[in-house]
């Protein structure tokens, strides 16, 4: 490439490129580069008997299995953080596993939070004897949370039976 390319139009650079052959080196013939196929098997494509890594599905919520209890609790002064409300129910219920207060988009909280507790009974106790309870003249929501699997059935009638 003795010439310069700045002092072609780019007419004639796309025209040396065309009969060149494609970038660098030229093209290929059809099978260049190519490693040698298999056949097929019969019926389609074959499977791998890898499993992919990572297939477990994450608990969504505690399981009865665990024995974790969560409660939500509403209504809570925005100055309130973790480790108040941990030091609290360390005093009084048990010691939570884990304190999740709410924020909202500009880092204030919403006065909001989720207690797991490592025991059923200790989430239990908390709901029963902390809900309504008033901090700062302001009463709080505490109320249990349960995962879809330990709600107990709910029996349907039919449609016949409930029309009236």
């Amino acid at each position: 490439m003795s010439e310069n390319k700045l002092e072609k139009s780019l007419d004639e650079i796309l025209q040396d490129r065309r009969s060149k052959g494609r970038g660098r080196g030229g093209r290929r013939g059809r099978s260049a580069g190519r490693t040698a196929t298999t056949q097929a098997p019969v019926g389609g494509v074959s499977k791998s008997t890898r499993q992919a890594k990572g297939n477990k599905a994450a608990p969504s919520a505690p399981t009865p299995a665990t024995g974790d209890s969560k409660i939500m609790i509403s209504n809570l002064p925005k100055d309130v953080d973790e480790i108040t409300i941990k030091n609290y129910f360390t005093e009084t219920i048990g010691k939570p596993k884990k304190v999740l207060l709410q924020y909202g988009p500009n880092g204030a909280s919403l006065g909001s939070a989720i207690v797991i507790f490592p025991r059923p009974d200790l989430g239990a106790k908390a709901a029963s004897e902390l809900n309504g309870m008033s901090i700062d003249k302001r009463p709080i929501r505490v109320e249990l949370l349960l995962s879809a699997s330990a709600v107990p059935a709910i029996p349907q009638k039919s449609l016949a039976d409930r029309v009236t």
